[in-house]
């Protein structure tokens, strides 16, 4: 999501794709204390957020309902120590 690491500015990343998250900052930093109409750059990136990120939500979702559910039981299953953000089994 935050995409290749810069060493000093984008301008040094060799032709990659925008990260979502610097789009998404773009639209919110760039807009937030505006009183003006949504540019046409802002209305191009959001029509890009509109259609990447979807499937990223689709994919925390897995995440957050399926894939770190089944690791909790597994853990709970061995009596594994607690973890953070890990609600322990009360016996």
């Amino acid at each position: 999501m935050e995409g290749v690491k810069a060493k000093a500015s984008w301008e040094e990343i060799p032709p990659a794709e925008i990260p979502i998250m610097v789009r998404l900052a773009t639209i919110t930093e760039t807009h937030s204390s505006s009183t003006s109409a949504i540019t046409a750059s802002e209305k191009a990136d959001l029509a890009i957020l509109e259609e990447q990120f979807p499937p990223i939500l689709e994919e925390l979702k897995q995440i957050v309902q399926k894939d770190i559910p089944e690791l909790e039981s597994a853990l709970n299953s061995v009596n594994a120590p607690w973890t953070p953000g890990r609600l322990p089994s009360w016996k």
